[in-house]
């Protein structure tokens, strides 16, 4: 036996009432999981867990995984940990992580230890440095990490200058400013 149309649950008065009270139970526990993922934050690991991750001694491709995820975390304490990365392993793919990290989050106070990767780094992890130096000093010296030892040398002593002239002007934080602004997507 079919119902009529007239006594569809939509349409009577306490299947209307249903319908709400169940919508609002929906939406209620939706926003009681939502809320418990924002209280307890999600899990994924802490920058710590991730930098731990990068200097194990497991296989290069996991600890250049740990170290491109560590680079995408977006927390100051993320800076700190790319930087001890950076600092402690050898592994020109962590290091370029960590470098391409440390350029995302605009972390000036990593700029000597960038200059210093640009200088002795391996090709790969000298190439990148540069073209962080690049875009956080909006000054481009054209440096090649393939370039003979020289020419590298006499390069890296220019952006060296660069950064000593951009650290001491009065306009740095104004610079810093701009550089984003300039690389924001639009």
């Amino acid at each position: 036996m079919s119902l009529p149309i007239s006594d569809s649950l939509s349409e009577s008065p306490n299947g209307q009432r249903f319908l709400a009270i169940f919508g609002g139970l929906v939406v209620f526990t939706v926003g009681i999981i939502l809320f418990g993922y924002y209280v307890r934050g999600d899990d994924r690991p802490t920058p710590q867990e991730l930098a731990n991750a990068a200097l194990a001694k497991t296989t290069p491709t996991d600890q250049a995984t740990a170290a491109v995820r560590l680079g995408t975390y977006g927390e100051p304490a993320a800076k700190v940990e790319l930087r001890r990365v950076l600092r402690e392993t050898a592994l020109p793919d962590v290091r370029a992580a960590c470098i391409e990290g440390l350029g995302k989050l605009w972390d000036y106070e990593s700029m000597d230890l960038l200059l210093d990767a640009v200088e002795f780094g391996s090709p790969k992890v000298r190439g990148r440095a540069a073209v962080v130096i690049t875009r956080m000093t909006g000054c481009d010296r054209r440096y090649r990490a393939e370039a003979p030892a020289a020419e590298r040398q006499r390069l890296v002593r220019f952006m060296r200058e660069d950064w000593e002239e951009i650290r001491n002007s009065p306009y740095f934080d104004d610079l810093k400013q701009r550089l984003r602004e300039g690389h924001e997507p639009n």
